[in-house]
């Protein structure tokens, strides 16, 4: 990296085995190539103290990024798409809702704030799902496909679903 320090945070590949992830010190999305084993710099870069925090690759090739600002970003190939007000933890991209269509999902964790709780949010939908929380916030670092996510205040895994 141009600073000789770097912090990969979150992860995805693309449809070629290539490992992207956002690098939190630098604010930018890197890609690994798998041919040439070395680093370029992705669709993403943030501005200064962006915190670029997760990442998702749709099956279109579309880089999905969230920040972890006080105004949650959600990046759609470098350009900012939507804000959830909130600092966001995580990403991911699934079909587990009626519709079946792939949803971009957050989690929120209610740093700044703004939100009574912590939550995970369809950005795609605007809507907020289903939590076990009903006030403060919490570290939310990881969500999968099948909306399961991680909680590191209270040491559990949950689920959650999407009935809309």
């Amino acid at each position: 990296m141009p600073t000789g320090h770097c912090f990969p945070i979150g992860i995805a590949f693309d449809k070629s085995k290539n490992l992207w992830y956002v690098d939190d010190d630098n604010n930018i999305e890197v890609e690994l190539t798998a041919a040439s084993h070395y680093t370029t710099v992705g669709t993403t870069q943030g501005p200064y103290g962006s915190e670029l925090i997760g990442i998702a690759i749709d099956s279109n090739g579309n880089h999905w990024v969230v920040d972890a600002t006080c105004a949650g970003n959600l990046y759609e190939n470098g350009v900012v798409v939507a804000s959830a007000g909130d600092d966001l933890e995580s990403i991911a991209i699934s079909t587990s809702n009626p519709s079946h269509k792939a949803n971009i999902y957050v989690l929120v964790s209610n740093f700044c704030g703004n939100y009574a709780f912590p939550f995970v949010g369809d950005m795609s939908d605007g809507i907020i799902l289903p939590h076990p929380y009903n006030s403060g916030a919490d570290d939310t670092p990881g969500i999968s496909t099948l909306l399961y996510f991680a909680d590191y205040a209270y040491d559990q895994v949950w689920v959650t679903q999407d009935t809309y």
